[in-house]
């Protein structure tokens, strides 16, 4: 018996979840086959006078739109010669030596990394300096 009511609940279940159109009253499925957009769908042009004219009109507003988000290049006499003379002065404001020191910085933080947090050793399990040299197990030394 438990059975056959789980059953029939999970059946009315399944048919109650089941999508359904809902018209409004006075409003059938002939009459509107898009519904709920019983008009024109925005693809379509109505057969209105002056519609045409109006859809022209707006797809030339969006082409103008797209236009204007393109980026825009200035149109500026002497601007390649102007650029040429800033690339001169960065050129004459460079400091000799640096691109070796940052290499080397380069290298020195690559090998910081490979570290990583790993015990380098200076400090032994008993919190004293070990083979560094001045402090062991027993303490510091005198000089």
């Amino acid at each position: 018996m438990l059975r056959l009511l789980a059953s029939v609940s999970c059946v009315v279940a399944v048919s109650l979840a089941a999508p359904q159109d809902v018209y409004p009253p006075g409003l059938d499925p002939v009459s509107c086959p898009n519904f709920p957009y019983c008009g024109p769908t925005p693809a379509e042009i109505p057969n209105v006078p002056g519609a045409a004219a109006v859809i022209a009109a707006q797809q030339a507003v969006l082409a103008q739109e797209a236009a204007l988000k393109a980026p825009v290049v200035p149109q500026v006499p002497g601007l390649a010669a102007h650029a040429a003379a800033e690339a001169q002065v960065r050129q004459a404001q460079l400091i000799p030596g640096l691109a070796a020191h940052a290499a080397a910085e380069a290298q020195v933080r690559q090998a910081q990394l490979a570290v990583g947090n790993a015990f380098t050793g200076l400090v032994g399990a008993s919190g004293n300096i070990g083979p560094s040299g001045l402090c062991g197990p027993s303490g510091c030394v005198a000089f």
